[in-house]
């Protein structure tokens, strides 16, 4: 098959106006089929965030580059998009994307491409109607190209693809709002998983920015991963093990990890919500932590940011003695939570400051100075607990020099 318009009843002038006018088209065109593509699968592609989008696009942008390239030279070798589409085949077959929406995919942006380049051809006055038909029968020819190429990367993955796809399948179900559990059930067999009685989620800061390479993250097989997913998350079995805990660390190995409460499958919604929330409090270094970090550790700072305009007026109210900037308020601050949790024990709140003890007795003095009596007040230390947990949590973890001066 030769992909030109010559053999169409064009001169090989006019052939060049008509490439030159859909190359100089090609990148609304392209939008244009992208766009169609996201309102037609919208509910299908939503899972799948930004990576999918990058990816699809980038397919719609090169597949129309190339179709006009060989129109201009049949000859083009395709070596490198045959590459590009192969190994798209194999990523998406491990990370369970079905074969048959992106398939959907490219027939819907080929079908928006081939009326847009003829709507275009066909003001030039040597295009016709015949020619039309045939270019979009070399569309079409193309296109099986295409899917031959994606579908060559999902037979490299072969079974363990289909499983993927089983365990992504079940993986939304989990992590719906409102969880079927009877579907949950069939899908986990299906899947080959055994539904587990404890479960929780795992929500990752971004592993990799390359979307073709984080098929080759190696979770344990008792995992379900949604690495794949926009806010990439991962679900764990015997979330409270030993061996559940050192196979995070090593997972991780220094990277952003925050863990959600363990749930039954019910309840996975609950606990990646959860644990998402703390990962974004560790990304805002509302919560300093090093390795994976359990939201059950952290419930106080959870409560307090969703809670954070009722705690500001608190915190207003109940810290006024602590106004001001630098670092003084914040070595304050600091101190009155350490001696709220050690009950005023000078010894213990510096262990836990990282400061000698007799520091901690000059702040304490200091602190007594400040705000009197109220701060050993049984019935008021627990709203100045939740208040000066806020006040750290939006004073100095954003500035470096004002946590260097804490200690």
């Amino acid at each position: 098959m030769r992909y030109n318009l010559i053999d169409h009843e064009l001169t090989e002038s006019e052939s060049a106006e008509v490439i030159a006018l859909l190359r100089a088209h090609n990148a609304e065109v392209s939008l244009a089929a992208i766009e169609a593509i996201e309102t037609q699968l919208a509910d299908q592609l939503r899972p799948l965030g930004r990576r999918d989008h990058e990816i699809g696009a980038l397919i719609v942008q090169w597949c129309n580059t190339k179709f006009l390239d060989l129109l201009e030279d049949d000859e083009t070798p395709l070596t490198d998009l045959r590459a590009f589409l192969r190994e798209v085949g194999r990523t998406d077959a491990a990370e369970g994307f079905a074969p048959e929406l992106r398939q959907t995919a490219f027939r819907i942006g080929t079908g928006v491409a081939i009326a847009r380049f003829a709507e275009l051809s066909m003001t030039l006055p040597a295009v016709t109607a015949a020619t039309i038909g045939q270019v979009a029968q070399q569309v079409l020819i193309f296109q099986n190209t295409v899917m031959a190429a994606l579908r060559e990367g999902y037979a490299d993955v072969g079974a363990g693809g289909e499983r993927t796809r089983l365990r992504s399948r079940l993986l939304e179900l989990l992590i719906d709002p409102a969880p079927d559990l009877p579907a949950i059930r069939a899908a986990a067999a299906a899947a080959d998983w055994p539904l587990p009685e404890a479960i929780a989620a795992v929500a990752v800061d971004e592993w990799t920015r390359d979307p073709y390479r984080r098929s080759d993250i190696d979770l344990p097989s008792s995992w379900v991963s949604g690495l794949h997913l926009e806010q990439q998350c991962f679900l764990v079995t015997d979330p409270g093990g030993p061996e559940t805990a050192e196979a995070l660390r090593t997972l991780l190995h220094g990277r952003i990890g925050a863990i959600g409460p363990t749930v039954d499958p019910s309840g996975v919604a609950d606990s990646l919500n959860w644990a998402l929330h703390t990962l974004n409090l560790v990304r805002d270094r509302r919560i300093r932590s090093e390795g994976p970090v359990r939201a059950l550790d952290h419930v106080p700072d959870l409560l307090i940011s969703r809670n954070g305009n009722l705690v500001a007026e608190l915190a207003a109210e109940h810290l006024a003695p602590l106004a001001g900037d630098g670092p003084e308020p914040y070595r304050l601050a600091e101190t009155l939570l350490a001696c709220l949790e050690c009950r005023f024990n000078a010894p213990a709140a510096a262990r836990r400051l990282g400061v000698h003890a007799q520091t901690v007795r000059h702040r304490i003095r200091r602190l007594n100075e400040l705000f009197g009596e109220d701060l050993h007040l049984p019935d008021r230390q627990l709203t100045l607990q939740i208040a000066v947990r806020h006040w750290l949590m939006t004073h100095g973890p954003d500035n470096p020099d004002v946590l260097r001066a804490s200690r």
